[in-house]
């Protein structure tokens, strides 16, 4: 599967789990669905699905936005530092309601992964 059919596929996904979390009147469904599936992916499709939530982290969907985020923070990935970063410099210009709050918790989550690959890297 290419990366366009994959990413494609996680949004419907998305979409669908979204649905469900709404009619359950839980949002924790979403996060709960989106890691079962993520676990459940071989390597190659991390790989895609890490592309995938760094873009999400850029998403004009606020819902699949802090989804990605929660996402990109438990798993660590380091990928997604460049979308984080364009992610605070966008919030930093913007006067929404959430910009700041986005554009803070971009910058922890970058600081954080950026922590852990220096850690990494000197164990190494």
């Amino acid at each position: 599967m290419n990366y366009e059919d994959f990413k494609r596929e996680m949004d419907a996904y998305h979409r669908d789990v979204d649905r469900e979390a709404d009619s359950l009147k839980d949002p924790y469904v979403r996060l709960d669905r989106l890691r079962t599936l993520y676990n459940r992916f071989d390597e190659h499709e991390r790989a895609m699905a890490n592309s995938v939530l760094a873009e999400w982290a850029l998403s004009d969907n606020e819902m699949m936005r802090f989804d990605a985020l929660v996402l990109i923070d438990e798993l660590k990935l380091t990928i997604a530092v460049p979308a984080l970063r364009e992610l605070s410099l966008q919030c930093k210009a913007s006067d929404a309601p959430n910009a700041s709050h986005y554009s803070q918790w971009a910058e922890r989550i970058i600081a954080k992964l950026i922590q852990n690959d220096r850690a990494e890297t000197q164990r190494t």
